[in-house]
This record gives C-alpha cells, structure tokens and sequence, in this order.
C-alpha cells in the first residue's frame, strides 16, 4: 500500500421534484466527509511520540509505503478520540459541529412542503451521524458504526416534513451490486 490521501468524492443530492433541489444534482456541504485526514496530519506525529509502535508513520509522507493495519489502529485510535473530544486541534473541524453540520443537511431536506424522493450521496461519515440521529444512538458510537459502511451501498431514511424526525428503513444494502464489489473504504 502506498500512503498519502485521495480526494473524497463531493457530496451532493437530487431529487424527484425540481421544486425541492432544482433540476440538476446539488452540492450540500452539509454533508462533505469529517476531516479524517486533517486529523492524521495533526495527530500522527504526537500519537508516534508516545507510542513508540506508531513511529513508522509519523515519517511517512504522501506516496509513502505504510503498513494498512497500522495505519488503521491509528486511524480507529485518533478518530476515537476527536469523537470523545479529547484530540480538537487548531483550525479542524470539531465532532460535535460534524454532527451539527449533518443535521443541518438533514433538516435543509427535510424542510420542504411535501413528500420527495432524495437521493443524497456522502460518505461513512455523515450516513453514521444520519443513523445515530434515526435510532438514537450516542453520537459517539455512530463513528464506529460508520466504519462498517461499505462502498456503494444504500441507507434509506423517512423525513417528516419540517420536523426533526428520522427513521430507519435500511442500513448498509448493497444488494444492488454484484457480491465481488462489496468492499468497505
């Protein structure tokens, strides 16, 4: 594996009613991925200074070859802690306004006159703030949950009309394709 980072696809919306979004697919920044890469930058060098086990990445730049596992644990690690608000670094995104700007997004759809189809395509990121807002889940938990989203697949929700209402209809189906594309990020 070669490290460094790619760039995250944008997110955007469409609708079965042009009234609603207007004809075209929408940009909704609302829903744009949580900073994950941000965070690697500004915590990897002090997570590798205490644990010494992390130290092959802390020097390995763009294009460098890193080990996946390890950057993972401290993917799950330095993610874990933005979420408990124990890592906020300057000028990055905190979790708690990730999770206010997700329900905002939610909520820009959900303010419309009546029923629409929306078709809103994101990332883990802002669809595990989406379920955690649907079942009530701590909004914590909900990014350990995002990480068993996979690529491509489909998470249905109902929003009431102006109300802050969301439920569940489906997590996750990637029915629609073909079992050798199933794959997480």
């Amino acid at each position: 594996m070669r490290g460094g980072f790619v760039e995250r696809p944008r997110p955007v919306a469409s609708c079965d009613d042009a009234s609603v979004l207007g004809d075209a697919p929408t940009l909704l920044p609302e829903f744009a991925e949580y900073p994950a890469f941000e965070l690697l930058r500004a915590a990897v060098p002090e997570l590798a200074a205490r644990e010494p086990a992390f130290a092959a990445l802390a020097g390995a730049g763009d294009g460098a070859a890193v080990d996946p596992q390890l950057l993972d644990r401290a993917f799950v690690r330095i993610i874990a802690a933005w979420a408990a608000g124990e890592l906020n670094p300057d000028g990055i995104e905190r979790y708690d306004a990730f999770c206010a700007r997700v329900q905002r997004g939610l909520m820009r759809l959900a303010d419309r006159p009546g029923p629409a189809t929306i078709a809103a395509v994101t990332s883990a990121g802002p669809i595990s703030v989406a379920l955690a807002l649907a079942t009530g889940a701590p909004l914590p938990e909900a990014l350990r949950r995002g990480r068993m989203v996979r690529n491509a697949s489909v998470t249905t929700l109902t929003l009431r009309p102006g109300a802050p209402e969301f439920t569940l209809l489906t997590y996750n189906d990637v029915s629609h394709l073909p079992d050798d594309h199933h794959t997480h990020r």
